[in-house]
């Protein structure tokens, strides 16, 4: 993964599990501008915002404190590169299956809704086989690995450069029960669908929206619904709302791409 330095003040960079280390620092040395460092620790925000604003200052470099395993925070498809350090080797250290920690899969499903289509996340890990069947499960990034270069007697960590699945491969989609509108209007190039959400979950959950030219996805944890649209849609322009007569009622209208 390399960006041209012209092109990096404009990517905007989510740096998950940030902690007090020096990445930021790199990040805006390396002409990168708008990055957004996220960490579980309420202390460490502080004292990094703290010393961010003494040290530099710039407003486009922000700090929130924030779980990798609930990103519901942050709007889908609003960064263009996502990248942790070890955060995951935290999150799963007492995982004996990677895969199957419910821990790491809302990670990597918050992590796919907020990059935009196309976009990177890169996780730099001490293990792996374990780390790549995780990043590869489901469908929603394609995952190529490397060690980093040094000593072959001392251990070594490596770097999954993970691009995002837009729309999911169809091996992933059919493992996913459909969700089923309560209405679907086709008028020329307009289309309007409606779905009863807490029909299908539970009306506590934290439901997020993942939208692509060609599916609708709902989650609420580890519980993934998906709606094919009948024809592929334009995904900028495209607007969800919760109808005014019912919170549990959600309007997807969008045009014909």
């Amino acid at each position: 993964l390399w960006v041209a330095e012209p092109q990096r003040a404009s990517l905007r960079v989510l740096h998950v599990g940030c902690g007090t280390s020096n990445v930021t620092e790199g990040l805006w040395k390396d002409h990168f501008r708008q990055i957004t460092n996220i960490d579980f620790s309420e202390g460490v925000i502080k004292l990094m915002e703290q010393r961010w604003k003494q040290n530099n200052g710039d407003e486009r470099v922000q700090w929130h404190h924030m779980d990798l395993t609930d990103l519901s925070r942050l709007p889908s498809a609003s960064f263009d590169l996502a990248l942790e350090k070890f955060t995951l080797d935290a999150v799963l250290c007492e995982s004996k299956d990677d895969v199957l920690d419910p821990q790491g899969q809302a990670a990597l499903q918050g992590l796919h809704r907020v990059l935009r289509p196309g976009a990177h996340f890169v996780s730099v890990a001490w293990g792996e086989q374990r780390r790549q069947k995780l990043l590869a499960s489901g469908g929603l990034f394609d995952v190529q690995v490397h060690q980093l270069p040094g000593d072959s007697s001392r251990q070594r960590p490596w770097v999954y450069f993970c691009r995002k699945l837009t729309p999911l491969p169809r091996t992933a989609i059919s493992t996913q029960p459909c969700l089923q509108p309560a209405q679907c209007t086709e008028n020329g190039d307009q289309l309007t669908v409606v779905f009863d959400v807490f029909d299908v979950f539970d009306s506590k959950a934290s439901v997020l929206l993942d939208l692509s030219s060609s599916e609708l996805r709902l989650s609420a944890g580890l519980d993934v619904r998906s709606f094919t649209f009948p024809f592929a849609i334009e995904v900028d322009s495209a607007k969800a709302r919760w109808l005014k007569d019912s919170r549990a009622r959600l309007q997807i209208r969008a045009e014909k791409k």
